[in-house]
């Protein structure tokens, strides 16, 4: 395999691959949170999303029931950058990942 290397990461070469880490729209974040209005690492953990090099062709927010507007939250902060999934039961941390991984659209995912 070929090594390509950028500021970033090293990237190897396959048939498979080739390109693939280069376009932003083959990976869609997922970040699962209850009640992360009032914890303080949703913004920080959106915010390292949107300021990657290579962003993600979606950002999805799974919001596990949370009580403290966090949805609210995130529409007047992030706008149409950040989608957000808000579930009306709390499925726990497992079920909300798993509930962005079945609306994500890109092949690829990032937890």
């Amino acid at each position: 395999m070929k090594a390509k290397s950028n500021a970033c990461s090293t990237l190897y070469s396959t048939p498979w691959v080739e390109g693939v880490m280069a376009t932003t729209d083959a990976v869609a974040a997922i970040i699962a949170t209850h009640n992360g209005r009032s914890r303080g690492y949703l913004i920080s953990a959106i915010e390292s999303v949107l300021g990657q090099d290579l962003r993600p062709a979606e950002i999805l927010v799974t919001d596990d029931a949370s009580t403290d507007q966090t949805a609210e939250m995130i529409g007047e902060r992030f706008g149409s950058a950040v989608t957000v999934l808000s579930l009306p039961k709390n499925v726990g941390p497992s079920g909300a990942r798993n509930h962005g991984l079945h609306i994500a659209k890109a092949p690829f995912v990032a937890f």
